[in-house]
């Protein structure tokens, strides 16, 4: 098994914030899950991972509330946005 490179997520992350749609600037945090485990660099329910600290270098989580102020989700969003 090969080890995951920091730089190998943090070039992932990059590049999946740059194929979002114009006005776009969120990934949904599941959605971004399933994304790195189907690339091989997240396995679920693991944590201090090259993701995880690449994520923890590259982007902030924002949460996205509905209209009665209840939590809906979180979203991944580029520190540099």
């Amino acid at each position: 098994m090969k080890k995951t490179q920091i730089e190998w997520c943090e070039n992932f992350i990059i590049t999946r914030f740059k194929k979002l749609p114009k006005g776009i600037t969120g990934i949904e945090t599941n959605c971004f899950f399933k994304m790195a485990e189907k690339a091989g660099l997240y396995i679920p329910r693991t944590y201090g991972t090259p993701i995880s600290k690449a994520l923890e270098k590259l982007t902030d989580v924002k949460n996205v509330y509905d209209y009665n102020g209840n939590y809906s989700y979180s979203v991944f969003i580029l520190k540099n946005n």
